[in-house]
């Protein structure tokens, strides 16, 4: 069912294997629309991102489907202003307080203290990753 652009695919409903090949179901599945993708069209956005931080879930050049009208939950990968500073962290939730968490181990977190202006544009639900 569209419920926006209109751009709708083909979709092929066997899961190919990424390990040793199996024999492939032949059969289409409904279309599938992009707008399938996204639960409040009026509240959500697209930001491609840059860097390493994320890495491995959020690759460099990753298309990200942003909600703003979900509330963040601990764990959620939010886009964020921290001081001015356009962000993709983890919301990371403890007793002392939060933090905006890189998935990447090389990458310290970033606490929230009292001071520290942040603003969360949303949710990031879904990444699309180019493969060339």
């Amino acid at each position: 069912m569209s419920r926006g652009t209109g751009l709708a695919f083909r979709f092929f409903g066997a899961r190919p294997s990424c390990g040793f090949p199996s024999p492939a179901d032949e059969f289409l599945e409904d279309d599938l629309c992009l707008d399938d993708l996204i639960e409040n069209p009026v509240a959500t956005f697209l930001v491609r991102v840059s860097g390493a931080s994320m890495n491995p879930t959020i690759w460099d050049r990753d298309l990200l489907v942003v909600d703003r009208s979900l509330e963040p939950e601990d764990g959620d990968v939010l886009v964020a202003a921290l001081d001015g500073e356009l962000l993709v962290k983890r919301l990371r939730l403890h007793p002392g307080g939060a933090e905006l968490a890189a998935d990447n181990p090389l990458y310290l977190p970033l606490p929230l203290k009292d001071g520290l202006e942040i603003v969360c544009w949303g949710v990031a639900t879904h990444a699309i990753r180019p493969l060339r």
